[in-house]
Formats: C-alpha cells, structure tokens, sequence
C-alpha cells in the first residue's frame, strides 16, 4: 500500500493525471454513507486537536502518535465504540488521502484489542418478543375503534412479522403498500442495510388468526382515513378531537416509534 501511495503523489504533478488524483478523494469518501463520514471527521477532528496540543504531527501521522492518542482514551475510560470510532476515523483520513496508514501497524491493532476488552461491559440482552407476547399486546390494544391503541398494536406486529427496524417502520408511507388476497408488500423507500438505496419489498402473509398484521393494518388505515394513493406516512402524531371523542393523524412529517416501543414496555405487564 505505501508503494500505491508513493505512486498516487508522483502521479498528482502529472499534468496528465493531476485532475484524476486530485477527484479520488472524493470518489473513495462517497464509499461510506454520509453519516458515516459525517462522524469520522468528527472523531478525527478531535485526534487532531489532541495532536496540536501535543506538537505532533497528524497528516501523515506515525504509528507511534497514534498509540498514544488510543492509549489515551483507553485510560480515560470511553466506550468501546467512541473508541473504536476514533481509530477507524484516523484509518479512514489516511486511507482517502493516500497516505501512509499508522493503523496498520501491528503494535497499535493490539493496543486497540486490548482497549476493547479493558473497556467491554457484559451485555444485557433482551428477551425475543414471543408469539404469547403478541396476543397479549393484541388484548389489550387492538381495538377498532381506538386509533391511538390501535396504532401501538400495528407497530408491534408489523416490526415482528416484518423483521423491521423502528426507523423503517417510521417512513412507511400509505403508497408505500399494496394489498393483495394472501399477502400485502410494503415498500421501504430507505433502509440501514440497503446501502445503495435501491429500496426493499417486504412481503407479509395473512395468517387469518387474532395476530394476523394484514388484517390489524387494513383496519388501521381506515380508521386513519388514509386513502391508497397518499403519501403520508402512516405512523404519525396523534390529536384527540374532545367534540367527537376519537384520536385523529396530525399532519406531522412522522412519529419516532421507538417512543411508543417504551409506552408498550411500561404499560404491558407480564
């Protein structure tokens, strides 16, 4: 790599090649997702101010600098991935820029497993949602007529028969879903594990039982009043109008599920 490197600079006072050198940069950092490399130069930003402080040098940065500036932050006691987003942010500077990579260095990739364990807590897992757990959930707000409790039941089912993030079930919006005799197919416009954006179907089976996710979605978009052609989301604010006694969408972008993931968590006693 450090012989690619040497070539890269050698080629950038080529007025034949100076252009294409000087657009690499930008091509390799497109690799990663903006907010990946949003919180990388936010991480190496601090290696380095650390390294100005200290009268060290950053670009290039030897092997020897970084293993202070790990060490450093292991005996601070930062989490295991502050950590680790510090290293790779530092491997992340030197690899787009093409210069020597300090992070390859076998000394520091020990400092940084050492660091790991030093750091890591024992992980306190959390029971899997059951079958049970669903029927419960059903009971007790699965209500067609109640679009507040409804709206905590759909999101329960659909997260588990979808296999699907709160942050996708968020953005699913009313176009977004075509109903079909057995089945109905949602579309997630983005999701964390379609890094190209291309977008995901998810496909989800009527299972004609209490749980069944198709039956509880197609009653909750009628209570909403949400017509097949809106692009509205359909998880969003609720408004209690008091003339009519019944919980209305708000006209809000969406509503953060995670919030309404707690309420269930707080209120459902096992």
């Amino acid at each position: 790599m450090e012989t690619q490197w040497k070539q890269f600079e050698e080629l950038a006072n080529d007025s034949r090649f100076a252009k294409i050198v000087s657009a690499l940069p930008s091509i390799v950092e497109a690799s990663s997702s903006k907010s990946t490399v949003k919180k990388y130069k936010f991480y190496f930003g601090k290696f380095r101010i650390w390294c100005s402080d200290c009268q060290l040098e950053f670009s290039p940065a030897n092997s020897t600098t970084v293993c202070l500036y790990i060490g450093s932050l292991i005996q601070q006691g930062v989490g295991v991935s502050v950590l680790e987003s510090n290293f790779y942010s530092i491997k992340w500077y030197h690899d787009i820029n093409f210069k020597y990579n300090p992070c390859s260095d076998k000394l520091l990739s020990n400092i940084l497993e050492g660091g790991r364990r030093i750091l890591s807590k024992p992980i306190n897992k959390k029971e899997p949602i059951t079958t049970d757990i669903l029927k419960l959930i059903v009971s007790r707000y699965g209500s067609e007529h109640d679009l507040s409790n409804l709206r905590v039941c759909l999101l329960c089912l659909l997260g588990f028969s979808g296999f699907l993030r709160y942050s996708e079930l968020a953005k699913i919006k009313r176009n977004n879903i075509v109903f079909y005799d057995t089945h109905v197919e949602i579309t997630i416009d983005k999701s964390k594990t379609d890094i190209y954006r291309r977008g995901n179907t998810v496909i989800i089976a009527r299972t004609g039982n209490e749980t069944c996710p198709v039956k509880w979605l197609k009653i909750y978009l009628k209570l909403a009043g949400l017509e097949s052609d809106s692009d509205y989301f359909i998880f969003r604010s609720l408004s209690f109008l008091k003339s009519q006694g019944v919980y209305k969408l708000m006209a809000a972008m969406f509503i953060t599920c995670i919030y309404i993931m707690l309420f269930v968590s707080k209120k459902l006693v096992l």
